[in-house]
């Protein structure tokens, strides 16, 4: 990845960061949306620099990747996704474990 990119993929992760901020807990996003604050005009063209930015946050755990309510991989997910903060963990509950949504990948399979 050139600089340039790296520098794409860290104003749309900030983007998506911001977006999410503004949403109620569990409400989720729109890429598309990201991509319009980064370029009103031509934000068709920065959908690829938010899907790699997304797909960068959800491995972090900072965010994750849905498609009609279920976790996904944004790589193998074909079709529009949305995107959520990652819930807290529910006391008592370690992070990963029970009650954490299960990742699927792109054919409804939970991921192992």
């Amino acid at each position: 990845m050139t600089p340039a990119a790296a520098g794409d993929l860290t104003a749309a992760a900030q983007q998506i960061r911001a977006v999410l901020a503004g949403r109620a807990a569990g409400t989720t996003a729109c890429p598309s949306e990201v991509a319009r604050r980064l370029d009103p005009e031509a934000w068709r063209t920065r959908m690829g620099e938010v899907r790699a930015a997304a797909a960068q946050l959800a491995a972090a755990g900072e965010v994750e990747v849905t498609q009609r309510g279920v976790v996904v991989d944004i790589a193998s997910a074909k079709g529009p996704v949305r995107l959520r903060r990652v819930p807290p963990a529910e006391p008592g509950t370690p992070a990963g474990g029970a009650g954490v949504t299960p990742r699927r990948d792109a054919t409804g399979e939970e991921e192992r």
